[in-house]
């Protein structure tokens, strides 16, 4: 169960809730509660998946800039071996 919340103690607040609100008011706050948290998972649920795909995009992005560096250097070394054959 959610929180490590037993039987026994969930029987317990359910008889408290009971007797607090009421069986009126109960159900009514409990659908609440039931709406509010499926809520609540769906918006961690976004987030969690949104902070994935931003670090996979940074990933990607720090790969693209290392091959972009190869690639800039292995311009350079053969801009260099150009010059060096034109001297010869």
């Amino acid at each position: 169960m959610p929180f490590d919340i037993g039987f026994i103690e969930l029987c317990v607040l359910m008889v408290v809730a009971l007797m607090l609100l009421g069986p009126d008011k109960l159900t009514v706050t409990a659908r609440f509660l039931s709406k509010f948290s499926r809520r609540v998972s769906y918006k961690v649920n976004s987030l969690k998946s949104e902070i994935s795909r931003e670090l996979e995009m940074d990933e990607l992005r720090k790969q693209l800039e290392s091959q972009n560096k190869q690639m800039s250097e292995a311009i350079e070394q053969k801009r260099n071996l150009k010059g060096n054959m034109k001297k010869l």
